[in-house]
């Protein structure tokens, strides 16, 4: 009777604890990988959101206007907002042309689903035929070749690690439905 007592009153052995612990500890890291995943899928979306809003805003404006409208008179990575701009990335920042004197995003009309956004974004316009305001990344988009209609592309740049050297590029041509992605989740 008595062994069988102090067998009982023994407790977890020091190595039965460090399995549970290394256990505990694994589990722990699959978890933090899948929620940063997920969260990262989360700001992806959100850009896709607001090129959709974009080139809604840019058919719109292309109606009544019979051209499209740059929001950049600076060229191809004048981002709005501007990264950084919300403190320490990745961060919202907020989405206030009218209160950034950015009045040609003002003039264009987006309106994105939330008041603050993760990414920055810009639209390069032009005429048909004329590539006088598109960049380098604008005319690798369109094969070296001027569209023979009015045109637009659009650009995004989002920092989802923090690391500002290998941000997030995406891309995508008023007449493309495809996203061209560089550095993805970066």
């Amino acid at each position: 009777m008595r062994m069988n007592r102090a067998h009982k009153d023994r407790g977890f052995s020091l190595v039965e604890l460090l399995i549970v612990v290394a256990i505990i500890g694994i589990l722990a890291t699959i978890a933090v990988y899948a929620y940063r995943r997920y969260v990262a899928k989360a700001r992806k979306t959100e850009v896709f959101s607001m090129i959709a809003a974009i080139k809604s805003s840019e058919e719109a404006y292309k109606a009544e206007s019979s051209q499209y409208l740059s929001t950049t008179t600076s060229g191809e990575t004048d981002f709005y907002p501007v990264l950084g701009s919300g403190g320490s990335e990745p961060a919202l920042k907020s989405w206030n042309p009218n209160g950034d004197g950015k009045t040609l995003w003002t003039a264009l009309g987006v309106s994105p689903p939330k008041s603050a956004v993760y990414c920055g974004f810009v639209v390069v316009a032009g005429d048909a035929n004329d590539f006088g305001s598109a960049g380098s990344r604008g005319r690798t988009l369109f094969q070296n070749t001027a569209p023979q209609r009015p045109w637009y592309y659009i650009r995004a740049t989002c920092d989802f690690d923090g690391n500002s050297s290998t941000n997030s590029e995406f891309e995508t041509t008023f007449n493309n439905e495809t996203v061209f992605i560089d550095n993805e989740g970066s």
